[in-house]
C-alpha cells in the first residue's frame, strides 16, 4: 500500500500547476460573484478540478513511465480513484466556503444547505464512476473528447436541475433526507460504494489490456 500513497501525493502534487485556473474558476462560479445562484459553483467547479487531477499525468511519457513501475496496474487504478475522491471532496469543501464568503459579503444569513452538499458528492462520485472507465479505455487518443463532452454534460444537467425542481420540491426533498438522516447517509454511502466498486472492476480490465 506504500505505493498507493506516493501515486496519490503524485496526483495532488500535478493538481498543483492548475491552481491559478481553479482560483479563477471558483471566484468567477461562486456566489460572490454569481449572488443569485448560488449553486452554479457546486455543479461547475467539482467536475473542472476531477477533470484536471485525473488528466493531469495522461501524456504518453507519463503513462509509460507509470507503467514501467514495480506496481500492478490495478494498484494504479486504485490511486486515481482514491486521489479523485480527495479532489471531489476538496471541491466541495472549497464551493462551501466560496458560498459562506458570498454570505457574509452581501450580509446575509451564512447556511449550510446539506441537500445541495450531499447532491453534488453523489453526483460527482457518479460522475468519476462513468469517467474513469472511458478515461482508461480510450487512452490518450480519447480522453480530450471525453473531458469535452463531460465538461458538456455537466452544465446541462445543472441547467436541467435548476429547470426542474423548484424551491418548493427541494425543500421537500431535503425534508425527507433529514427526516431520516441516518438512513438517507446509509443509502447514499452504499449506493456510491457500489458504483465506485463497478467502475473499478471495469476500469481495471479496460487498462491492464491496454497498449502503452
Amino acid at each position: 500500500m506504500h505505493s498507493i500513497g506516493g501515486l496519490v501525493r503524485k496526483d495532488i502534487l500535478l493538481i498543483r500547476r492548475f491552481i491559478w485556473l481553479l482560483a479563477i474558476y471558483a471566484i468567477v462560479f461562486s456566489g460572490v460573484v454569481q449572488k443569485d445562484n448560488q449553486t452554479l459553483i457546486y455543479s461547475l467547479f467539482p467536475g473542472l478540478l476531477l477533470i484536471l487531477g485525473i488528466s493531469s499525468d495522461s501524456q504518453r511519457s507519463a503513462q509509460q513511465f507509470l507503467v514501467s513501475l514495480p506496481v500492478p496496474r490495478n494498484r494504479l487504478v486504485l490511486s486515481k480513484y482514491l486521489s479523485s475522491m480527495i479532489f471531489i471532496v476538496a471541491a466541495v469543501l472549497i464551493s462551501t466556503a466560496m458560498n459562506f464568503a458570498s454570505d457574509l459579503l452581501y450580509g446575509r444569513p451564512v447556511h449550510l444547505d446539506l441537500m445541495l452538499i450531499a447532491g453534488t458528492f453523489l453526483s460527482m462520485i457518479i460522475f468519476l464512476s462513468i469517467y474513469l472507465p472511458f478515461f482508461y479505455w480510450l487512452g490518450l487518443k480519447g480522453f480530450q473528447v471525453v473531458n469535452v463532452v463531460m465538461m458538456i454534460t455537466i452544465m446541462l444537467a445543472n441547467g436541467a436541475a435548476t429547470w426542474l425542481l423548484t424551491e418548493s420540491d427541494s425543500q421537500f426533498l431535503q425534508d425527507r433526507f433529514l427526516a431520516q438522516p441516518g438512513l438517507s447517509w446509509i443509502f447514499l454511502i452504499l449506493l456510491t460504494l457500489l458504483a465506485s466498486v463497478i467502475s473499478y472492476i471495469i476500469s481495471c480490465k479496460a487498462y491492464g489490456t491496454r497498449d502503452l
